[in-house]
Formats: C-alpha cells, structure tokens, sequence
C-alpha cells in the first residue's frame, strides 16, 4: 500500500471519528436543553403561608392549654404537642373541624382552617379522657 492510501484511509478514519464525537455532543447538549425546559416549566412556587392570627392550643402531660378557645369561622386552629407522648386528639361528636392529621407527635404541631358552622365543640386526648376543651366558633 502506497502512503497516500494509507494517509487518505487515516483522514477518512479521523474525519469518521470527528463526525462520531459532533453528534454525541449535539444529542447531549439537545438532551440537557430539553431537561432544562422541562425543570422551568415543572416548577412551581409554593405559596408560603404566614400566619399571626392562629389560635394555637398547646398540649403537654398536663393536658390542654388554654382548655376552651374561641375563634372565628374561617380562621386558623394549631395544635401544638409539647409533651413527650403522641397525642391523639378525638372530637366529642360528628366533627372534626376539618383537621387533616388529629395524631400529633411530639415537638410537631397540626392546622387546620375552621370551615364548620358555628358552634361549640368539644375535644379531648383519646388516651386520657379526662384532659380536653372546647372550641367555640362564632
């Protein structure tokens, strides 16, 4: 083989390879733009919610504190677990004043938005009967 054969199979092997590596680049490059769009366009900004009107009623193994409230419909309840035991709160009745999660672990607190018509409920710590309140709802 003469040595301009081998040089034009060497530049046709390179211009092969070349060829190879642009459009490995070109895909990646389409692939990480696509990705980018789709994490723009997926992201969504949670609204975050500032509350200085809640009435919040903490609980310890004293029970609860204050025991009765008195709060507006359409504002916000928080329960606040300060003791060092799970607390299940239980409702006296058919209502729950929409509350999402009545199981609230220690040092954690759970919300809830009051919905309900007026009235007086009545809840309690399902584990000690004897410690509960009342919410009353104008």
């Amino acid at each position: 083989m003469n040595n301009i054969a081998l040089f034009r199979k060497i530049m046709i092997a390179l211009l092969a390879i070349a060829t190879v590596i642009v459009i490995i680049l070109v895909v990646k490059n389409t692939m990480m733009e696509n990705q980018l769009v789709e994490t723009e366009d997926t992201k969504s900004e949670t609204p975050i919610e500032i509350v200085s009107n809640a009435t919040v009623i903490s609980y310890d193994e004293n029970g609860f504190s204050p025991s009765s409230v008195t709060a507006e419909i359409g504002s916000l309840i928080e329960f606040t677990n300060n003791g060092s035991t799970t607390l299940e709160i239980e409702f006296i009745g058919d209502v729950s004043l929409n509350f999402q999660e009545l199981i609230v672990s220690p040092g954690e607190s759970s919300r809830s938005t009051i919905v309900d018509e007026g009235g007086i409920y009545e809840y309690r710590n399902k584990d000690n009967i004897s410690q509960k309140g009342t919410i009353s709802i104008n």
